[in-house]
């Protein structure tokens, strides 16, 4: 069961339709994860790009960024809506760019450095130490 679930840093938990969660997690591709969220008084708006969590207890069991969402009013409500979220996890960030550089006599380790520091920094990501 899901116990913490975050949108943008921010818990959203209370807006989850359960039991609408589902991962997928496959070798050789990328893990998405799809849930349905309602918004009771019309108030919040979930975004493509916005960063997600899901927790199942302490332990993080995805994290992604949205990638698609439908949007429904809610049956015989003036202001509720209904959002089908589709997520994909952080390789999402790597999609989003062709490199086309080239490296002689660097070290793998120098190239991912490179790679980060001048194309995937300014979203976050960085190297452990």
């Amino acid at each position: 069961m899901i116990t913490s679930f975050t949108i943008a840093g921010l818990n959203q938990t209370g807006k989850l339709r359960l039991p609408s969660i589902r991962i997928t997690d496959e070798v050789n591709a990328r893990n998405t994860a799809e849930f349905g969220l309602v918004d009771t008084d019309g108030a919040y708006r979930p975004y493509v790009g916005q960063e997600v969590k899901l927790y199942w207890e302490t332990a993080l069991i995805f994290a992604g960024l949205i990638h698609d969402l439908e949007e429904k009013n809610a049956p015989g409500s003036g202001v509720a809506r209904f959002f089908t979220v589709q997520c994909v996890d952080y390789t999402l960030l790597c999609d989003r760019r062709t490199i086309n550089v080239e490296y002689s006599n660097l070290t793998l380790k120098a190239v991912v450095q490179d790679f980060v520091t001048t194309y995937l920094a300014a979203d976050g990501v960085t190297l452990d130490a």
